[in-house]
């Protein structure tokens, strides 16, 4: 019964603010950076809330601030890349971060088998690496062949090469096979913390970091990666 609920608020909150942050990523400007400075000071505090663990240093606490600085500037940079494109591109890292959760999520649920890293994540398993490395791969794909935005992003023309195809592929995997890493990242430091969860803002999610924790990683990725792609188109 208990999952049932955390499954129910899960879902809700999904469909309470998966609309609003697409809406605001796709609008850019001052109500982006504005929810950016806010998501990254919410972070920030659940950051010092585990830090008060004596298990967790004020090493732990630099490198972690450290790192949520780095990647959520990887992440404006990718939107104000360029207006249109970086529109885009931002909106596609969104939704590609988004079924690679929900592919991790049902086929570990589904698959389950043996743990990826009991240590530091004990629900996560390979089964579940699977899924979260092939929706985003099959979702960056489907964009490429049906929204005609991506394939001028990459070669200003709507025919769509092998080689694009290969690179989209193989790029949105690289969402999940990094996203889980940033997962990882997150989820060693409540470890350390001793908390279940970074906070509890958001129902049936836990704390803002806990629902950013892949996006923090890939952001960079998806920013370096779409350089290196218009740079060589």
């Amino acid at each position: 019964m208990f999952f049932k609920k955390k499954l129910q608020q899960r879902f809700f909150s999904a469909i309470a603010l998966g609309p609003l942050i697409l809406a605001v990523v796709l609008y850019g400007g001052f109500p982006f950076l504005a929810m950016s400075g806010v998501v990254f000071m919410l972070s920030t505090v659940e950051l010092f809330n585990m830090s008060k663990n004596v298990r967790f240093s004020t090493l732990h606490f630099l490198f972690g601030l450290l790192y949520i600085s780095l990647c959520f500037f990887a992440f404006i940079a990718l939107r104000l890349f360029d207006h249109k494109n970086g529109m885009y591109l931002c909106f596609s890292m969104v939704l590609a971060i988004w079924s690679s959760d929900i592919g991790a999520y049902f086929t570990g649920k589904l698959i389950e088998g043996p743990k990826m890293a009991p240590s530091i994540s004990p629900r996560k398993t390979w089964a579940g690496l699977v899924g979260a490395i092939l929706f985003p791969a099959l979702l960056l794909w489907c964009l490429l062949l049906f929204a005609p935005w991506l394939s001028n992003l990459l070669r200003n023309e709507l025919s769509v090469t092998l080689e694009d195809s290969a690179i989209i592929f193989i790029a949105g995997g690289g969402v999940g096979l990094i996203g889980q890493m940033g997962d990882l990242i997150i989820s060693s430091f409540k470890r350390k913390a001793g908390v279940k969860d970074t906070g509890n803002v958001i129902p049936g999610h836990g704390g803002i970091l806990d629902r950013i924790d892949s996006a923090l990683l890939v952001s960079p990725y998806f920013l370096i990666a779409s350089l290196y792609i218009f740079l060589n188109a």
